[in-house]
C-alpha cells in the first residue's frame, strides 16, 4: 500500500524537498522483508528529477512492491547519512550526488541511471536486491 506523508506546499524556486522512500517486498515463500530506501529531491520546474521519481515509483507500484514516502526535508542526519553511504566512485567531483539514490538497507544499489539500465537489461530485481519474480506458466 502506498502511503504518502510528504507535504509539498508552496516551495520557492530556490528551495528543494528531499524525502526517503521505504520499500518492502513480501516474498511469496514466507514473511521475509527487505527494506529499501531512496532519497529524492524535487524543486519547482525540475521536471527531470520528477520524471525520474515517477519512473521508480511507477515501477514499484506496477510490481506491487509496497513503500512509504517520508519527508526528510529538514532531517539533516538522514541527508548526511545518504551522502556518507554513496560510494566514492558515484560521488560528483563537486557538490552532492543528485537524487534519486537507491539503497537496500545500508547497501547502496545505485542512482537513477543504474536503475534505468537495470530495467533495460531486465535485471531490476537483482539491482534492488529482490528475489526474482517467477513468470507464471500458462
Amino acid at each position: 500500500m502506498h502511503s504518502l506523508t510528504t507535504s509539498v506546499g508552496n516551495l520557492k524556486k530556490d528551495m528543494f524537498m528531499l524525502w526517503k522512500i521505504y520499500f518492502a517486498w513480501h516474498c511469496c515463500t514466507g514473511m521475509e522483508l527487505l527494506s529499501f530506501q531512496t532519497v529524492q529531491r524535487s524543486a519547482e520546474g525540475d521536471t527531470q528529477v520528477k520524471k525520474r521519481q515517477q519512473a521508480i515509483v511507477g515501477f514499484l507500484e506496477a510490481n506491487r512492491i509496497s513503500f512509504e514516502e517520508v519527508d526528510i526535508t529538514m532531517l539533516e542526519n538522514r541527508r548526511l547519512w545518504m551522502y556518507r553511504n554513496i560510494p566514492e566512485e558515484k560521488r560528483p567531483e563537486k557538490g552532492n550526488p543528485l537524487p534519486p539514490q537507491i539503497f537496500n538497507g545500508d547497501d547502496y544499489c545505485g542512482d537513477y541511471e543504474d536503475f534505468f539500465q537495470s530495467k533495460e537489461m531486465n535485471t531490476v530485481f537483482s539491482f534492488l536486491r529482490l528475489p526474482p519474480v517467477k513468470d507464471s506458466e500458462s
